[in-house]
């Protein structure tokens, strides 16, 4: 690129130089322009760290024309799969040859590069829904008692989170069955992982496939994407036990057999 100074100031995340950028998460890019040509700029993320931007996604966004000075901003966002502890070179080209595809590596007449060192860790809040503990393929019964809905809560953050709340839907296919609702009260550590047991039961009916739409709403959470899981489970007949007995001259033997985890 050809000098011209023409950049103000590029931060990501209000950081200039080694942003520390949580995975998973959305970061700001602002980028302030001075001088009264127009001038269009175009971002590049080294994301594998190989020293080019060339694979997939590495080209990461070009702006329209900007008229003289301005201030341009836009919305990374920063998938779960980078590695943590990782680092990466975010490269920001100001070009004045608005009618040249710009090129992370290539040369134009007039501009400016910008490079920003990444480091990549872990988000601060990030809770997800790690599974559905109860009912089971095992214990989902049709009975006259009520069914209860356990689901598993994981800490994947870097800070301890407690007050969780957790909503479960239960619904078949002719809609909505219950809405039940609870809160994890106890401190969860980083990568700690915790049952709760909803408030509230619900009806099973035999035959029935049901799905638990269980989601955590936490407004902090920097990775939405994993707040929600959905799992389905169907109420089967038990096998009926087995048995059979004899009677020999006055001794008398019983033997009782049933499938593996239904009570006898």
């Amino acid at each position: 690129t050809s000098p011209q100074d023409n950049l103000e100031s590029v931060t990501l995340g209000g950081v200039s130089n080694l942003a520390q950028v949580a995975v998973g998460t959305t970061q700001a890019l602002v980028v302030k322009t001075k001088g009264t040509a127009a001038k269009k700029i175009s971002v590049f993320i080294d994301w594998n760290a190989d020293s080019d931007f060339d694979d997939a996604n590495e080209s990461v966004l070009s702006s329209g024309i900007i008229n003289g000075t301005s201030t341009f901003t836009a919305n990374i966002p920063v998938n779960m799969t980078v590695p943590i502890g990782s680092y990466a070179l975010m490269r920001v080209v100001c070009s004045e040859d608005v009618n040249q595809t710009i090129t992370a590596c290539g040369t134009v007449a007039q501009g400016t590069t910008k490079d920003v060192l990444l480091s990549f860790v872990r988000p601060k809040t990030d809770l997800t829904i790690t599974g559905l503990v109860s009912p089971t393929a095992q214990s989902f019964c049709s009975t006259p008692l009520k069914t209860n809905v356990s689901v598993s809560i994981k800490n994947n953050g870097t800070l301890a989170q407690n007050a969780i709340p957790v909503t479960v839907v239960v619904s078949n296919a002719s809609g909505t069955v219950a809405t039940l609702t609870g809160t994890y009260k106890d401190s969860l550590a980083t990568s700690d992982e915790a049952n709760l047991s909803l408030d509230g039961t619900f009806d099973a009916v035999l035959g029935t496939t049901y799905t638990f739409t269980a989601s955590i709403k936490n407004d902090a959470d920097q990775d939405q994407s994993n707040n929600k899981q959905v799992f389905t489970q169907t109420v089967t007949l038990p096998t009926a036990p087995t048995g059979s007995a004899v009677v020999c001259d006055g001794a008398s033997v019983l033997n009782v057999s049933g499938q593996t985890g239904n009570q006898l």
